[in-house]
C-alpha cells in the first residue's frame, strides 16, 4: 500500500470509528470530547445524525476513493479539504471562543499534520503524473 492510499484509509478509519461511536454513544462522547452536555432529545438526535451519520459517510466515501488507483488523487484532495477546513474552523474557534480543552489542541495538531501530509502527497502525485505524461 502506498503512502497516499494509507493516509486516505487511516483518515477514513478515524471518521468511521468517530461516526460509529457518536451514533451509539453521543452523550458520553460529547462529554469526553468537549466537556459538554446536550439538554434535549433533538440535540442528541442531531449529534447521532451529524457527528455519527455524517462522519461515517465521510469515512465510507474516503474508503471508496482509496479503493482505486484512479481515485487516489481525489481521495487526497478530499482529505486535504476536510482536514484544512476542520483545522481552520477549530483555529478560529480557539481564538474567538477561547478556553478550549486539551482535546481541541490535540485535534488541531492532528488536523494540521494530516493537512500538510496530504498536501505533500498531492505534490508527489502530481509530479508522478507529470512524468508519466512525458
Amino acid at each position: 500500500m502506498n503512502f497516499s492510499k494509507l493516509l486516505i484509509v487511516l483518515t477514513a478509519l478515524i471518521f468511521l470509528i468517530y461516526g460509529i461511536l457518536f451514533a451509539l454513544f453521543p452523550i458520553s462522547l460529547l462529554d469526553l470530547v468537549v466537556n459538554g452536555a446536550v439538554t434535549s432529545a433533538s440535540g442528541v438526535i442531531d449529534m447521532r445524525a451529524t457527528y455519527g451519520g455524517m462522519s461515517f459517510a465521510v469515512g465510507s466515501i474516503l474508503l471508496v476513493l482509496a479503493n482505486s488507483a484512479e481515485t487516489i488523487k481525489v481521495g487526497l484532495i478530499s482529505v486535504f479539504l476536510l482536514m484544512f477546513c476542520m483545522a481552520t474552523g477549530r483555529f478560529i474557534g480557539i481564538c474567538v471562543d477561547q478556553n478550549a480543552n486539551a482535546i481541541m489542541y490535540v485535534y488541531l495538531i492532528l488536523e494540521v499534520i494530516v493537512t500538510v501530509l496530504s498536501m505533500l502527497l498531492l505534490n508527489v502525485q502530481s509530479k508522478l503524473e507529470g512524468r508519466s505524461n512525458d
